[in-house]
């Protein structure tokens, strides 16, 4: 019996740029649900995320040791809407919102945030690799190692998602992104061919045919190794409950999970050396970019705000 790999993790809590919102942008949010978005109602949507990886990641896995002994990156993401928003006093929700400060008027709020998000469910049938993620709701987390290249991870709470290699910072610069390819594999020969021809000649006429990367999504905790189901439970720091009523269930159904099998990440970014989930959400239409650390003006790719992981 093989014995699992040792994981540590790591907690992230993403925030918003100082800057969330443009005027106009906050305007068309305010004309669309009637609130007035001070930062600090901005601030009710919280983000954060688990990273676990093994601790031997540094080998680099052979397709056949990642069928018999898979090692994988675990991701999870949490969405809440927080109930006390971070206001003092009820004073300041009648004034900002201009509703009655009771715990009702908090409800509303939430729902009405999660309405404008306009969330994707979970469909498995949508599970495919699909470029141009970053345009909706999306979960993202770079991944680096010692050197320049690194991968973007792109993951649609629908279930579609994009794995994407850089050879150093957005290079090539083309869209869609390069996607990451991995086990390349020699399209069979037509058998009458192979007695006429040689090996060498063989291998120039060849065609090579690569598989993306993929990720596999996860449900809560149910599939997890029983190692890690202890620290991707997180529902008591975000105060979720089992209550039935919509505006208690939001932050359940807001969270997702996948892994990533590291044999699928070239060797220039083993061992993995950084990590920088992030979040893309659109509020009525409006980007907001949530991520632990963030550049001037918003930049995912940018190194120098990647969390290093021997830090």
């Amino acid at each position: 019996m093989t014995t699992p790999p040792l994981y540590q993790s790591r907690f992230f809590s993403l925030s918003l740029p100082h800057a969330a919102l443009s005027e106009t942008s906050a305007k068309l949010i305010n004309q669309r649900l009637g609130l007035e978005l001070a930062s600090e109602l901005l601030q009710a949507i919280k983000v954060a995320a688990i990273v676990s990886w093994p601790l031997d990641s540094v080998a680099v896995a052979t397709s056949d040791l990642a069928q018999n002994d898979p090692q994988y990156l675990w991701l999870s993401y949490y969405l809440n809407f927080n109930n006390s928003l971070g206001i003092d006093s009820e004073s300041d929700i009648e004034s900002d919102l201009g509703v009655e400060s009771d715990s009702k008027a908090s409800k509303n709020l939430k729902e009405s945030l999660f309405e404008l998000l306009d969330w994707q469910c979970f469909v498995p049938e949508a599970v495919r690799f699909t470029d141009y993620l970053w345009e909706q709701n999306c979960l993202e987390c770079f991944i680096g190692g010692q050197g320049n290249a690194y991968i973007e991870i792109n993951a649609s709470p629908s279930g579609q998602y994009a794995v994407y290699q850089f050879d150093g910072y957005r290079s090539p610069n083309v869209m869609p992104p390069r996607p990451l390819d991995t086990n390349l594999q020699p399209v069979p020969l037509n058998p009458k061919a192979i007695i006429h021809t040689s090996y060498s000649q063989q291998l120039k006429s060849a065609k090579f045919v690569s598989s993306r990367a993929h990720i596999q999504w996860q449900p809560d905790g149910v599939a997890m190794p029983h190692h890690l189901q202890s620290i991707l439970k997180v529902s008591r720091l975000f105060n979720i409950n089992n209550s039935a009523t919509l505006s208690d269930a939001l932050d359940t159904m807001t969270s997702r999970h996948f892994r990533i099998n590291l044999s699928q990440l070239p060797e220039t970014l083993l061992p993995v050396s950084y990590i920088h989930p992030c979040v893309i959400l659109y509020l009525a239409g409006q980007p907001l970019y949530f991520a632990p650390r963030h550049a001037s003006e918003p930049d995912f790719h940018d190194k120098h705000y990647w969390t290093k992981l021997s830090d």
